[in-house]
């Protein structure tokens, strides 16, 4: 933390009283008399602020420590030169929609933990009921939920029932080892999902998302990125590098303002908007 700036100094009051002339017995003194007052009783208006956090703002340099891909800071003269986030955002990719239509199925695949969470979030702005979520993959067991599709035939016998009057969602959940991807990619693939959502953590290595990210998308590629735990990775721009689009950043729609709110978490006070 920054250290506290000093107090302001207190000039210093004069209390010592002026001699005057002298004056005879029983004549009052016409010296004005000066009392001391103790230092602390000095009402003062000053405010003392501390000094700002040290960083460059919204800089380039900055924002290259921030992950943000190099191809969206180029143009600026110097890695010093200050860039407004407003103008930052604009040049990042359209993200794309959640498309939750009457009969569509959305996958959304990733660690078990964030599928469902981003799956609950995405139901929830598509009007559709927790319990409704269908679990695939390595999902454990969730209260209220049916049985879970663990197989890839089991996905498809499903997938041939699905409703054609409401969107459905599939929280898909991939385990850590290599086998884990193989069969989520089975399961992507006879789901013959209309969207497929990547749910990855942001404060992952990228050389490490883009792998499981090829492996699990190896017959059906993603369509989007949905990027968990952004406020809380050293580099959460990192994700916009790796080819896919983020539509998706810690439970909202990946607009302009909420990654403004992202970056500016790791930014330096004097960080401009506009």
């Amino acid at each position: 933390m920054p250290a506290e700036a000093p107090a302001s100094d207190l000039a210093g009051a004069d209390t010592s009283a002026q001699a005057g002339p002298d004056v005879g017995a029983g004549e009052a003194s016409s010296a004005e008399v000066v009392e001391d007052v103790p230092a602390d009783a000095v009402e003062t208006d000053a405010v003392v602020e501390a000094p700002p956090r040290p960083g460059n703002g919204s800089s380039v340099s900055a924002l290259l420590e921030l992950g943000v891909p190099t191809r969206l800071l180029q143009g600026f003269s110097s890695p010093d030169t200050p860039l407004p986030l407003s103008v930052l955002v604009r040049r990042f990719d359209r993200p794309p929609t959640l498309r939750a239509l009457p009969g569509g199925v959305i996958a959304v695949v990733g660690a078990p933990d964030l599928a469902l969470r981003t799956s609950m979030q995405m139901a929830a702005r598509a009007g559709v009921e927790p319990q409704d979520i269908v679990l695939a993959g390595a999902m454990p067991p969730v209260a209220g939920h049916g049985r879970r599709l663990q197989t890839p035939s089991a996905v498809a016998r499903a997938r041939a029932r699905i409703a054609e009057d409401v969107p459905t969602i599939v929280a898909v959940g991939v385990g850590e080892e290599r086998s884990d991807w193989t069969l989520a990619a089975d399961i992507l693939d006879a789901l013959t999902a209309h969207q497929a959502w990547a749910a990855v953590d942001a404060r992952r290595k990228l050389v490490d998302v883009r792998r499981w990210m090829r492996a699990v998308g190896a017959h059906r590629p993603f369509d989007a990125l949905a990027a968990c735990n952004t406020f809380d990775a050293q580099a959460p721009g990192a994700v916009l590098g790796l080819g896919t689009p983020v539509g998706w950043v810690d439970g909202l729609p990946a607009t302009p303002v909420v990654w403004a709110a992202v970056l500016s978490e790791r930014l330096a006070d004097d960080a401009r908007w506009d």
